[in-house]
């Protein structure tokens, strides 16, 4: 996973971008599941993303925390 100011990369099978500009929010989807709640006039949504944190090296509760914090200083 990389992390800029500007959006999220996420380096899977199938790598994705996700922009912090086109999100609402991250919430906490399940134990080791990051949500992503995207903002209702984006055309780039997709209800079923969800960021697996199960093989990351970082707590989840940390990880969503630094993301909302990132998503906030982006606004």
């Amino acid at each position: 996973m990389t992390i800029t100011d500007e959006y999220l990369e996420i380096n899977s099978k199938d790598k994705w971008t996700v922009c912090f500009c086109d999100v609402e929010e991250f919430y906490r989807a399940d134990y080791d599941v990051i949500g992503i709640r995207y903002k209702k006039d984006n055309e780039n949504c997709r209800p079923d993303d969800e960021i697996p944190t199960r093989t990351m090296d970082i707590n989840p509760q940390k990880l969503l925390y630094l993301l909302n914090k990132k998503l906030f200083q982006a606004k």
